[in-house]
């Protein structure tokens, strides 16, 4: 499930995804589940978020991920509230 959020958020699709930096920092992070992990993040959860980089190791997300992380974050609260329950970003 947070692949395919991911995948809808950032585009592409699921074998190019999984990749993404954004993806890899969540994995290493254990967020698996979207309603159940990610929507709980804060903003220190994200500043702390790192992937595997080859042979560098872990290296902090950059910057704009984290931002985008943010506002979807942001978004997904958002819509929450207004519509009494929880989103789902994949439909």
């Amino acid at each position: 499930m947070m692949c395919a959020a991911v995948c809808k958020f950032f585009g592409g699709d699921a074998s190019t995804i999984i990749a993404h930096p954004v993806v890899l920092a969540l994995n290493e992070a254990a967020m698996i589940g979207f309603n159940g992990d990610f929507v709980h993040m804060m903003v220190k959860n994200i500043n702390q978020l790192q992937h595997n980089k080859g042979d560098t190791g872990l290296v902090p997300l950059e910057i704009r991920y984290k931002l985008h992380l943010c506002a979807l974050i942001a978004c997904c609260h958002s819509v929450s509230h207004k519509n009494g329950s929880g989103v789902n970003i994949v439909n």
